[in-house]
């Protein structure tokens, strides 16, 4: 009886053990998978420290990811284009460029000023300096023949280029690249590209600025040299300055770039506008100087000079466009101007003589209808005030050479 209960005992007590070891196999089944999730997740912590890392170290992968927003951004997004002069026939163009600090006369004093303080030479001065004769005397010659100049032109190139959503239509952004010859002082020779940002980050411009002369036999203009731009921008202002003296009796210049705003490029040209343009309107004796282009103008006419005694050749002569030397009231056949200037000269009625002279560039019409006639644009502080010039030399040839 004693070994039946013993027995009982040990067949209860073999089956707890087997529960328990059952329990803890079971146990430990589930624990396991919870341990490899852990696992995994600390792997995928690992892997996304490691790939931000790899984004830090390389600007490769920071560039895709740049490419791939600018190229979504272009997608939601469309340009168009307005001469800075036509701006006041878009109001909300205008109205988002005050917005983020557009004011014309701020803009382009400020471009005027950034430009100024570039030269070395004082673009204020009141009266033309001229090789050779004293301030008091350009300034006496000013007065006595009333050679103010009356007009300039805004000789420079201005496009706005205007971002906006396709959405909604509304403006993202907008940018005015300028290419400029100095606005007020016309002896410096650089040409001078600048940005200004409205709501946009233009960052980058690359592409080529072409200079281009003018064949004065037809009128055409030839391509002479171009340069490459690649420029990194931060900001507002003058990204880029070519110093190119002139060599015709004018040359122009145009721009083929592509501008970089937020990542979008932005391909933009200025084909045909031929602007700015500049004018070399040199004086020199008819003997010294070269055409280069136009052709050279003996402000008293040569025919009246040489009946009246005098070496033409050695007259003072201005240089002038083909064109623009046709429109001069004594040239060709203007026999009844010319025996007009011939009784003065013979009478000595030099200061007569050249006001006539004067008043017949006055009366003379713009053969490229820019300026209203002859005198503002040849006596133009922006062209060089060459009808200064001629008075002040042949001041000084009529009395020398009177036969």
């Amino acid at each position: 009886m004693y070994l039946k209960k013993l027995l009982s005992m040990l067949l209860v007590l073999l089956l707890l053990v087997s529960s328990t070891l059952v329990n803890v196999s079971v146990a430990n089944e589930v624990v396991e998978p919870a341990q490899e999730m852990e696992q995994v997740q600390d792997a995928n912590i690992d892997v996304e420290e490691e790939q931000d890392q790899i984004k830090e170290e390389d600007p490769g992968v920071q560039e895709v990811e740049q490419v791939q927003e600018a190229e979504q951004a272009q997608e939601e997004t469309y340009t168009e284009y307005i001469n800075l002069e036509d701006i006041r026939d878009h109001p909300d163009v205008l109205e988002f460029m005050i917005k983020h600090g557009y004011d014309k006369e701020v803009y382009e004093n400020s471009l005027n000023e950034e430009i100024r303080s570039m030269s070395s030479q004082d673009s204020d001065r009141k009266y033309p300096e001229i090789e050779g004769y004293t301030p008091e005397q350009v300034k006496d010659v000013y007065n006595r023949y009333d050679l103010w100049p009356t007009e300039e032109i805004q000789n420079i190139s201005e496009e706005v280029t205007v971002v906006r959503s396709k959405a909604d239509n509304q403006i993202v952004g907008a940018w005015i690249i300028t290419l400029s010859r100095n606005l007020v002082n016309w002896t410096d020779t650089k040409i001078y590209a600048s940005v200004a940002n409205f709501g946009s980050n233009v960052t980058q411009v690359t592409g080529t600025i072409t200079k281009y002369h003018l064949n004065g036999k037809n009128g055409n203009w030839v391509a002479d040299r171009s340069v490459h731009i690649a420029q990194n921008l931060k900001g507002n202002g003058v990204f880029y300055t070519w110093d190119t003296p002139i060599a015709a009796v004018k040359d122009s210049f145009e721009y083929d770039l592509v501008i970089v705003d937020k990542g979008i490029k932005h391909p933009r040209n200025s084909n045909g506008e031929k602007h700015p343009f500049r004018y070399n309107f040199d004086v020199e004796p008819y003997n010294k100087l070269a055409a280069l282009g136009g052709q050279r103008h003996h402000f008293v006419s040569r025919d009246a000079l040489s009946r009246g005694g005098y070496d033409s050749n050695l007259a003072p002569a201005v240089r002038m466009l083909v064109s623009d030397h046709y429109n001069t009231p004594n040239y060709g056949g203007a026999t009844k101007y010319r025996d007009e200037e011939l009784v003065l000269l013979n009478a000595g009625k030099f200061e007569e003589l050249l006001e006539k002279e004067i008043q017949g560039f006055k009366d003379a019409k713009d053969s490229e209808e820019i300026y209203s006639n002859l005198f503002t644009k040849y006596q133009a502080k922006s062209n060089g005030e060459a009808i200064t010039e001629l008075v002040l030399l042949y001041e000084d040839y009529l009395v020398r050479h009177r036969p």
